[in-house]
């Protein structure tokens, strides 16, 4: 299996109707939609990897692994307490074990990712209404608030 290589998923979305849900999207909804991204593509490249798609598996895993990067930035470890930091060390183990899986051809790994995933997404959306539709100056404090 070939190197996972990092690049900005950005890029994905410019120049299409994604841009401004984005731009008009609350804090809450912006995790939901990488949360939706990631676990996305991790379904796709496990259905690559097991095709024997390497070039495929690698893009969506490199994808993958940007997203997860940004779940992680946008963690407030200053105010967020002990809630950000675990969220930190999840994120950062989904992001390695994503490498190792693509290394390694493993997809149990990349079941393992997307079940950590799945978990922290469903008690993303048991957020109550009034933070999911928070602007982000009303969000001071929160773990996942920048």
């Amino acid at each position: 299996m070939g190197k996972v290589a990092v690049y900005p998923v950005v890029s994905e979305y410019q120049g299409t109707k994604e841009v401004l849900e984005v731009a008009e999207a609350t804090p809450y909804r912006l995790v939901c939609m990488m949360y939706e991204g990631v676990t996305d593509r991790i379904t796709s490249a496990k259905d690559a990897m097991e095709k024997q798609e390497v070039a495929l598996t690698d893009e969506l895993l490199s994808q993958a692994i940007a997203i997860v990067d940004a779940l992680r930035v946008s963690l407030n470890l200053d105010e967020g307490g002990g809630l950000a930091e675990n969220l930190w060390r999840l994120y950062e183990y989904v992001a390695e074990r994503l490498i190792v899986a693509s290394d390694k051809n493993s997809v149990m790994m990349l079941d393992e990712c997307y079940n950590l995933l799945i978990q922290v997404q469903e008690a993303w959306d048991e957020m109550p209404v009034e933070i999911q539709n928070a602007r982000p100056q009303e969000l001071r404090g929160y773990a996942v608030a920048r």
